[in-house]
């Protein structure tokens, strides 16, 4: 059984459901905390978008985090916000209808983040995207 507590911010939760990956595998090791993503050849990439029920529009700036995913920090910064704004286009981009298919909304942000980062740093991290209607 896989127990992730809730802390109170979904980040924080993600980040823990990230270091929990291999407990849901019988013969995996468990990984540990202190054990670098980058250092097993791990990228992860989590996005996680707040969107409003009625309207299925964009609430607030989408969160990035990332493990295992290596570049300079200044780097980084630009890299995050471009993603936030792929996401922000992305969902503006969708019809109605489409906003209101969570699973549908969920693999076309997975998809277009994917393709951003592949573009952006060459390389292909595991993308995903969490949505939360508010």
């Amino acid at each position: 059984m896989l127990y992730v507590p809730f802390c109170g911010s979904p980040c924080l939760c993600l980040f823990a459901a990230f270091f929990c990956v291999a407990v849901a595998f019988p013969f995996a090791q468990r990984l540990d905390a202190g054990l670098e993503f980058s250092a097993i050849g791990v990228e992860v990439v989590g996005a996680v978008v707040a969107i409003g029920r009625q309207t299925g529009t964009l609430i607030g700036d989408p969160e990035i985090v990332a493990r295992g995913f290596v570049i300079a920090e200044d780097e980084a910064e630009g890299l995050f916000r471009d993603a936030a704004a792929v996401i922000a286009e992305c969902i503006e981009a969708s019809g109605v209808e489409e906003r209101a298919d969570q699973g549908l909304m969920t693999e076309k942000l997975r998809v277009e983040l994917r393709r951003f980062f592949k573009k952006r740093s060459g390389r292909r991290p595991l993308v995903l995207p969490v949505l939360m209607e508010i």
